[in-house]
């Protein structure tokens, strides 16, 4: 167990941590709250994400990482205490993490996502950026002698590179993603049928049009 591999992905939506043998062990939204009297964490994750927009001022909802880089050091470690704890509470459990980034992330900001993973006990960080890794996990050939373009959409930022022959050639990335795209959906939806959605409302009616295309198009033979 102290030699296994993990991968860590701190996306601004979701905290994801899969483990060599296991697979996907969490996946949960990377939201945070703290109880600002005494800085104590109140919850981490789903029960965090409850509670977006139904505190009191005395707790405060956070997400650590925004626009793709963390936003808040402290709360980023506190996170993976928490979820590091749900694979092993064992203290000589001293995995090496591959830890998928943005492409256009500035050195400092690679720095700092490589101290917060390294200050948890692991004892080798390597960062992949986010087009690679989904090329991997999408079954891609990446190792042929021409360019296939992958774009990530995530909620805080929107990555594309063009990857050939195990490298990336090229690569750009945007502070702008689906969450963006929730405040202009909710904007018109208010301006065209003087309905007002949250933040939240917005998201479930978006996966909710996804989902009934998504069957719409479907043969009643592949439905179940």
């Amino acid at each position: 167990m102290a030699g296994t591999d993990i991968a860590i992905d701190l996306g601004s939506a979701n905290f994801r941590l899969y483990v060599d043998g296991k697979g996907v062990v969490v996946d949960e939204p990377n939201v945070i709250a703290v109880d600002e009297d005494s800085n104590r964490v109140v919850a981490v994750g789903r029960r965090a994400y409850k509670m977006l927009g139904r505190t009191s001022d005395r707790v405060r909802v956070v997400k650590p990482v925004t626009g793709g880089v963390i936003s808040d050091l402290t709360l980023m470690d506190a996170t993976l205490q928490h979820y590091l704890k749900k694979v092993t509470n064992s203290r000589v459990f001293m995995p090496r993490a591959v830890v998928a980034v943005p492409s256009g992330i500035t050195e400092v900001e690679r720095r700092a996502v490589v101290d917060a993973v390294a200050a948890n006990g692991i004892r080798k960080v390597c960062l992949i950026e986010a087009p690679v890794s989904a090329a991997i996990g999408a079954g891609l050939d990446i190792s042929r002698p021409h360019g296939s373009m992958v774009v990530t959409l995530g909620e805080g930022v929107s990555d594309i590179g063009v990857l050939s022959m195990n490298r990336l050639s090229v690569s750009g990335s945007i502070a702008v993603g689906g969450a963006v795209f929730n405040i202009f959906i909710g904007s018109l939806l208010a301006t065209m049928g003087n309905v007002l959605f949250a933040v939240m409302g917005v998201m479930h009616l978006v996966t909710a049009v996804i989902l009934w295309r998504m069957v719409r198009h479907e043969t009643p033979k592949t439905v179940k």
